[in-house]
């Protein structure tokens, strides 16, 4: 799976809030060449393929009542699945509010440079605060004397409002709409359905 991470990342693209959309820095060694029916793409395609060749724009409306947006791809993986993300840089304004919707990324300052990054996993019953909040809010003013912040942890948040999947030509239209905030993506070979989760999507191709 890709992700998408919009302020739209890991084997995809990420586009960030109130800009354009960008490129995944992701090197090709660590992205998944393999389509949502676990099909291994040629040797050829993995090869030649990079996502400079891909276009992707996003269209959002200002003012509503939640995250809107229309995102259109050309070229992109075929017959792939991209988490779609809205992401907050670390500091930026609306970093918390986002957070305490959706998800903490944090990193440690070792004295040289960000590592370890890691998500607060525990978001209890989703509710604020829960696990997640009380644990960003409990370290996010931790000091570093050597941090170029002044600050032992730095901190990305990000809500997964959902996905796509491209077609046989790597393209995708799609309306997306902030109004769940997911975890994780799966197939249904993967994984049991429960109650907590989202409704089970089919898709032929």
């Amino acid at each position: 799976m890709g992700r998408l991470a919009l302020l739209v990342g890991l084997l995809g693209l990420l586009v960030r809030a109130g800009t354009s959309v960008v490129l995944d820095s992701v090197p090709a060694t660590d992205q998944r060449w393999k389509d949502v029916a676990h099909t291994l793409y040629a040797t050829t395609y993995r090869e030649s393929y990079t996502y400079d060749q891909a276009r992707v724009v996003v269209v959002y409306e200002p003012l509503d009542d939640t995250f809107v947006a229309q995102l259109v791809a050309a070229n992109l993986k075929p017959n792939f699945a991209y988490q779609v993300k809205l992401e907050a840089a670390p500091g930026s304004d609306c970093a918390e509010r986002l957070g305490s919707g959706g998800r903490y990324w944090r990193e440690t300052w070792d004295g040289a440079a960000w590592t370890g990054g890691w998500n607060l996993n525990s978001k209890g019953t989703g509710t604020y605060p829960n696990p997640n909040d009380t644990d960003y809010l409990a370290t996010r003013d931790l000091t570093s004397a050597t941090s170029p912040t002044g600050l032992l942890y730095r901190f990305t948040t990000y809500v997964l409002l959902g996905y796509f999947i491209t077609d046989s030509h790597g393209n995708a239209s799609v309306d997306l709409r902030l109004d769940a905030s997911y975890h994780v993506l799966w197939r249904d070979t993967q994984m049991a359905w429960t109650g907590d989760d989202g409704p089970i999507v089919s898709r032929t191709f």
